[in-house]
């Protein structure tokens, strides 16, 4: 049977480890910090998007080729 101890336990040991992990603006891989690698993934991808579906060529566009 789980025990008052146990579920004291509980209920201050995983708050604690639930906020763990890295702050927004600790240094990552390359100096970069946290906030800044999302924002960069972020611009990666509108450039990714970009790139999969450019807009259509008008006929000026096209004669200048």
């Amino acid at each position: 049977m789980i025990g008052r101890r146990h579920i004291l336990l509980f209920t201050t040991a995983f708050p604690a480890l639930h906020a763990c992990g890295p702050a927004p603006t600790d240094p990552g891989p390359g100096g970069v910090t946290v906030e800044e690698a999302e924002m960069l993934d972020e611009a990666a991808e509108k450039l990714d998007d970009d790139f999969a579906n450019p807009p259509p060529l008008t006929e000026e566009a096209a004669d200048d080729r």
